[in-house]
């Protein structure tokens, strides 16, 4: 082989050499891309998944919670949230509590409750384990779904306390705003019966009002009707949180009584309608319990002439004249 021949093949081998390095290059750059794009969507995956459990707001976001209700014929129940069990694919709260025992511990039945909601990736359901909670008709009921807009409608199937599949039409029939919380009014209709059930349930909270249809079936003459309980929100929710409630509203009883400013403007306005005086001053001058004692005197040049006293009630504002 001469020279010529010997460099034309070297010249060969090296655009074999560089065409091959190029293609492994361009292979090796589709392969990160190809990655980065699984990635990508791994992550929008998860931020949906994230999204989706926003059910969860819907409830107190630790134990510790406690609920009370008030309802029909002096119904009422109290229950706490006792745990809160993060599993793969679903949130567990744990709920114990009593319903109020109105016969005085002659009834023989088992006023105990436990109840659990479970939020999964698109609803959040109740389970009712109680022999006198009122809302027990159902031992589990799909309390709401995605998506949590006004007009969402869907069909469950549930068993009710008699044993029978009831097909309960289910609707977010209204959503409105309590300050920063909303509220979902959520009702279930029994398909074949005229049996409905309601709730109302606010985020942060839970279910903060519950009504049903109460039938009748002892007595044919008795028209069915309406029945169901609300939360008290004076002893409802974090123990800290109602002892620095019970503090403000204690504040805020002790700071309705009126002024001392007031009180004068009282006894002024007393002194016009049942005194003959021309022009006159008033000022406090002590107390008693529950009282200002208030002073109307005339103001001369180098002393002052008291013409009478009067008690002023600091809660009502009510003036009485006092004798001498």
């Amino acid at each position: 082989m001469n020279g010529k021949n010997v460099i034309v093949l070297i010249t060969v081998l090296i655009i074999a050499v560089v065409v091959t390095a190029c293609n492994h290059s361009t292979e090796q750059s589709d392969s990160t891309q190809n990655d980065n794009i699984t990635e990508d969507n791994d992550s929008e995956k998860n931020e949906h998944d994230q999204e989706d459990l926003t059910l969860n707001e819907l409830l107190p976001y630790k134990k510790g919670y406690t609920w009370d209700y008030d309802g029909a014929i002096e119904y009422g129940h109290k229950m706490e949230l006792k745990s809160i069990e993060k599993l793969d694919e679903k949130v567990l709260y744990t709920v114990e509590g009593e319903v109020e025992d109105v016969s005085g511990g002659e009834s023989k039945k088992d006023f105990s409750l436990d109840v659990t909601y479970t939020v999964t990736e698109d609803r959040l359901t109740q389970t009712v384990d109680s022999e006198t909670m009122m809302d027990n008709n159902f031992s589990q009921i799909e309390l709401i779904r995605l998506p949590l807009s006004e007009g969402n409608k869907w069909v469950q199937k549930q068993e009710n306390s008699e044993g029978e599949e009831i097909s309960l039409e289910s609707s977010i029939d209204s959503i409105e705003k309590d300050g920063d919380q909303k509220i979902y009014t959520v009702t279930y209709e029994a398909s074949d019966s005229e049996y409905y059930e309601k709730r109302k349930i606010k985020e942060g909270v839970g279910v903060i009002a519950f009504e049903h249809l109460y039938i009748n079936e002892d007595d044919v003459n008795q028209s069915n009707m309406p029945m169901g309980y609300e939360i008290n929100y004076n002893s409802t929710g974090f123990l800290d949180s109602r002892k620095d409630k019970e503090k403000t509203n204690k504040s805020s009883t002790e700071n309705d009584e009126i002024s001392e400013e007031k009180a004068i403007d009282n006894v002024l306005e007393y002194v016009k309608e049942h005194e003959d005086y021309d022009e006159v001053n008033a000022m406090v001058d002590g107390e008693e319990e529950g009282a200002l004692n208030v002073r109307v005197f005339e103001n001369h040049s180098d002393h002052i002439a008291t013409l009478g006293w009067y008690v002023v009630d600091k809660k009502t504002g009510e003036v009485k004249s006092k004798d001498l």
